[in-house]
């Protein structure tokens, strides 16, 4: 019998011959009973029933035969069900009949599997099958589609918290061989099953059911350590003391740092003590005593807090984490960037040791520090941190003196988590004593109104501004640059492009703006450092390597130089190799990378790709527009006490105009040129005033604000803007009634203060 004939004929033997592919879980004996999955019901319809009237095609009233013996065995059993069909596809494939395996891959398509048919089908033919189905070529993408959905689709149903809990529950309950089908089960969960495993011990330690739990945690293995860890921090003792007894019975080095706050807390019960104790013991060999795992903690610590992890990192190069979620009641997986797992390890490990009253002064700084880096972490750096945060809790408790010191032992240490999160706490604080230093030096908190990173100086332009500080401080001028230049954003992906060559660089920018990015183009070096700094949306630059008076190599060295453009991409768009030194300067500066110069269309698509790695932890245009958008509503506020505080807006007006017709930003831009007292911020509300195509509230507000800067400021247009404004009324007779108010309400604000 050829190897063809024998697939064939395993086709059509009954299912129960076949072990369905267990991919999750491992193997372990939990008894004699030979099922690891639930029996699969085959009067399901969706996996048994014929094919729908009319789908897939019609049912052929004689048998098809082939001249191949084992395509002809497969069409002599006529595939129906959901796994005869996916046997099918999988054996014809082998054979090389890909038309064959079209029509049943259509009849399985047609047979619209729900989510719970899919699982079930996952169940029958397992991974292997579907994976295999998803990589032929000739079937695909149908055949990709279906398996991914069907994979889908089973993890979800493995991994439904709602499942998985009712399973455990099922166990206190079961006989002897359901407790250990029901273990088996709740180890093809793998991590997910940790939860409700864990709780179903605590609340009874000493059930019949118990053991089964207990061993099955232990199958999932080193997955499992990471929940169980953070179980260590949930407010119930039970679950504390349970997930202890599992880490010792696992015999896991990893949780030893952890289970030492349960031994030397004061705030620990001579039951939570003695789990920690027991499971150190089990895990190391020998008895804990107090200074040997705070000595062990402290060396800990530290490595966590230079950054260092041994960890398995994802293929984005990411790193797990689970950590304690108090509305869910249960720990969450998350992925983070290793350093970042580090630094919520390194905040867990200082802590232990404030609780054990062994911290040291620069030790307890490192621990807000971390403390605030975990919470921002945790809590996304882009949002405001949550209140009921344990971590943040800890930050928050701390005096506006202590904060302002370990803000700066972040910025000593490149912590930009840390220093996001510390600004908000200042910002808490209401204690403006904090923007002040000796010997009017820049203070930790207005040195981050100058730092390299995006985040970190808005973060810290909007502590300063939320603290309200009612006399000059050394950053002043600073505090409204950095605003000025988040308020310039409109929300939108920009690029700007420079090359000495205008309509090589209109062609790129061409391009770039058939990508979806904003251009802006320029020809010359010094209208790239007039222009770089003056739109917080440019998503990286674009330079020729063929400037000079400065030279491109200067030219990106002062761009580096400037906060505000110090971290954005560039791009050398480089000629040929001898003439030039692109290659050099990519060498000695960071974010930057060599390009060809190039119109096509695909280099300047892979240019994009190149510098969006190198921009990976840049802002969102989302999230720009709502920097802008709170930046906007300070400037409005800090122009009301311009002289108070010794600012001048109307160098900004520029950046401050640029939202002024975007939706969502255009009110907040409008107010604040309403209150800065410039020729050139009273000329862009008459230029909104006059736009026709824009709203008319939008417009009103302009002229609204324009009348505003003249009772402040007096008229500061010339004799040619006056009169063209009378010129532009006239022509609005035949306008709508609004259009007429409102360029009536501008032409009033200049009549009141001429005549008076």
């Amino acid at each position: 019998m050829t190897m063809k004939h024998f697939l064939a004929i395993l086709l059509v033997l009954p299912l129960s011959h076949f072990a369905a592919a267990q991919d999750e879980g491992g193997e372990f004996d939990f008894g004699n009973d030979s099922g690891f999955e639930e029996p699969v019901d085959n009067n399901d319809a969706a996996l048994t029933g014929e094919l729908k009237s009319g789908a897939g095609g019609t049912e052929p009233e004689t048998r098809l035969t082939d001249s191949d013996p084992a395509v002809n065995e497969i069409l002599l059993a006529e595939p129906k069900t959901a796994d005869e069909l996916v046997r099918a596809i999988d054996v014809l494939s082998s054979l090389d009949r890909h038309d064959l395996a079209k029509q049943y891959l259509d009849k399985l398509i047609a047979l619209q599997l729900d989510k719970t048919a899919m699982a079930n089908l996952h169940r029958r033919v397992g991974s292997g099958a579907l994976i295999r189905l998803s990589r032929i070529s000739e079937l695909n993408p149908t055949a990709k589609d279906f398996a991914a959905a069907t994979l889908k689709a089973a993890s979800e149903l493995r991994e439904d918290p709602k499942r998985l809990t009712s399973l455990v529950e099922q166990t206190q309950s079961a006989d002897l061989s359901g407790r250990r089908r029901l273990a088996r089960e709740l180890v093809a969960a793998g991590p997910a099953a940790v939860a409700p495993i864990l709780k179903g011990v605590a609340e009874n330690p000493n059930g019949d059911a118990a053991p089964y739990l207990r061993t099955a945690i232990s199958v999932i293995g080193q997955p499992a350590v990471g929940p169980l860890v953070a179980f260590l921090d949930s407010p119930r003792e039970s679950q504390r003391n349970a997930a202890a007894r599992i880490l010792g019975f696992m015999k896991s080095d990893r949780a030893i740092p952890f289970l030492a706050r349960g031994y030397v807390s004061p705030d620990s019960s001579d039951d939570e003590r003695q789990a920690a104790a027991t499971a150190i013991r089990k895990i190391t060999g020998q008895s804990p005593s107090a200074s040997m795992l705070v000595d062990y903690t402290r060396d800990l610590a530290m490595v966590r807090y230079e950054g260092r992890i041994p960890t398995d990192l994802d293929v984005d190069g990411r790193a797990e984490t689970w950590i304690w979620d108090q509305d869910a009641e249960q720990p969450v997986r998350y992925s983070f960037a290793p350093v970042d797992v580090a630094q919520i390890e390194a905040a867990r490990h200082f802590e232990t040791l404030h609780l054990a009253g062994s911290i040291s002064e620069s030790e307890q700084v490192k621990r807000l520090v971390t403390m605030a880096g975990a919470a921002t972490i945790q809590n996304g750096i882009d949002l405001p941190l949550n209140s009921e945060d344990a971590f943040w809790s800890v930050v928050k408790s701390a005096s506006s003196s202590e904060l302002s010191t370990a803000y700066a032992e972040a910025m000593s240490h490149g912590n930009v988590s840390g220093m996001v999160g510390l600004a908000q706490a200042l910002a808490s604080s209401g204690d403006t004593d904090v923007l002040y230093a000796e010997d009017g030096q820049l203070s930790p908190l207005g040195k981050g109104l100058i730092h390299a990173d995006s985040r970190v100086r808005f973060a810290a332009a909007d502590a300063v501004a939320k603290l309200g500080p009612t006399r000059q401080f050394s950053g002043n001028s600073r505090l409204v640059e950095t605003l000025a230049h988040f308020a310039s954003s409109k929300g939108k992906r920009a690029a700007l492009v420079a090359h000495p060559r205008a309509d090589l660089a209109q062609s790129i920018g061409g391009l770039l703006n058939a990508s979806g990015f904003d251009v802006e183009v320029v020809s010359s070096s010094k209208e790239v450092l007039k222009r770089a700094a003056h739109n917080a949306d440019f998503e990286f630059f674009l330079l020729s390597d063929a400037f000079d008076r400065p030279v491109t190599h200067q030219l990106i060295q002062l761009l580096r130089q400037n906060p505000l453009t110090a971290k954005t991409p560039i791009g050398i768009l480089s000629r040929p190799q001898e003439q030039s030194d692109a290659p050099m300067i990519e060498e000695l500066h960071p974010r930057v990378i060599t390009l060809p110069e190039s119109r096509e269309p695909e280099t300047i698509a892979r240019a994009i790709r190149r510098l969006a790695v190198e921009a990976s932890d840049s802002v969102s245009a989302e999230r720009r527009s709502e920097m802008s958008y709170a930046s906007l509503s300070h400037l409005a506020a800090l122009a009301k006490q311009q002289k108070l505080l010794g600012i001048d807006l109307t160098r900004y007006v520029d950046e401050i105009s640029r939202a002024a017709t975007t939706h969502g930003l255009a009110d907040h831009s409008i107010e604040v040129l309403g209150r800065v007292g410039s020729p050139i911020a009273q000329s862009r509300l008459l230029e909104i005033a006059n736009q026709h195509l824009l709203p008319v509230g939008q417009r009103m507000k302009a002229a609204e604000a324009f009348s505003e800067s003249t009772e402040r400021f007096g008229i500061m247009l010339t004799r040619r803007q006056m009169l063209t404004q009378y010129d532009v009324y006239n022509a609005s007779e035949a306008l709508d009634q609004p259009t007429q108010e409102l360029l009536g309400t501008v032409l009033d604000a200049i009549e009141n203060r001429l005549t008076n």
